[in-house]
């Protein structure tokens, strides 16, 4: 196990000995942007540092701290786990961009965890970010929640580009929900992902967007490309998709024949009872699925449909666990 060292006090870490700094977790609140320029320039000289936790949610940083902040990481260049949570500040484009471009300078990362939900609009910075992650190519395990930043087809395409280089990677988790994709920006994403071949564990969050149906099919398209994830949770919920492709996603899936877990969230779309039973007879045929989870609307005064899909998924033989969450509507 890790010895991290903490601070929670900017002054207290101003007055620590850099340099013999090699786990560090950092949790400040209410520094701004002179305090995180101040940040900035102290791991300029933090060289050996291997593991970083930066915890500056809600801290009032704009683009200019954001700016300075990244400058210091990216001399970090041993670093080999980074966390950056700034949740709820005021990066924009600007501020995600200049950290894209440090993020090039950390070749030895394997693992990486971004939290920024909640910065303003940051689609056309996801081009310089994407960029600073595909030169990661030594990720393992990448963590990117971005919900509610006003990111479309621009930024999805880039995030897409950054996957394809990462063929080290094996556990990815892209937290959109609630920004501005369409089924174009759906698609490249997904055909970025796709070429990730050593995935083993897969979540995407896209809730509250417009991936549509004709997202959905390249959606399907894609994953059933990644035939080694073992773990997939794909988060739909509020995307225009319909029954049909609903069925289609099911016959898609299918195909990824490693797959053991497998949780999808599919609630406010337009998939009528018919399509969720015809979803759940595929489940049979899935070879090595053993934990199946789904969230779906059902219409209050459909009590018999409702048993009529719980006895299917409780029909299949390999299935050990099931865990079912019915909206009423």
């Amino acid at each position: 196990m890790l010895n991290i060292t903490k601070f929670k006090s900017i002054e207290a870490f101003s007055n620590s000995q850099f340099s013999s700094q090699k786990n560090l977790l950092l949790d400040f609140i209410w520094i701004g942007d002179e305090g995180s320029s101040e940040l900035g320039q102290y791991l300029t000289q933090c060289e050996n540092l291997e593991v970083l936790q930066l915890y500056l949610q809600k801290n009032q940083i704009t683009q200019q701290g954001m700016i300075d902040l990244s400058k210091g990481i990216g001399q970090c260049q041993h670093l080999n786990h980074l966390l950056i949570d700034l949740r709820s500040n005021f990066m924009e484009s600007e501020g995600v961009s200049c950290l894209g471009k440090e993020l090039a300078h950390l070749s030895k990362l394997k693992n990486l965890e971004i939290y920024f939900s909640k910065n303003g609009n940051l689609d056309s910075g996801m081009i310089d970010f994407a960029f600073g992650i595909k030169s990661c190519v030594n990720l393992k395990k990448l963590f990117l929640y971005l919900q509610d930043n006003q990111i479309g087809d621009t930024g999805a395409l880039s995030l897409g580009q950054g996957f394809e280089q990462c063929q080290n990677l094996e556990n990815l988790v892209i937290e959109l929900t609630d920004n501005k994709l369409n089924k174009d920006g759906a698609l490249k994403l997904i055909e970025g992902i796709a070429k990730a071949q050593n995935l083993s564990s897969l979540s995407l969050f896209l809730c509250l967007n417009s991936v549509g149906s004709v997202g959905v099919t390249g959606l399907i398209n894609g994953l059933k490309q990644n035939i080694n994830i073992e773990y997939l949770n794909l988060q739909l919920e509020s995307n225009q998709i319909d029954g049909d492709s609903f069925i289609n996603l099911g016959f898609g899936l299918k195909q990824i024949t490693n797959l053991k877990i497998l949780k999808i969230r599919i609630n406010y779309n337009f998939i009528q009872h018919d399509s969720i039973i015809q979803f759940c007879c595929l489940l049979k045929k899935f070879m090595n699925l053993n934990i199946f989870s789904l969230a779906v609307d059902i219409d209050l005064y459909a009590q018999e449909v409702v048993h009529k899909f719980l006895n299917i998924i409780y029909k299949c033989p390999r299935l050990v666990k099931q865990d079912l969450t019915l909206s009423w509507v």
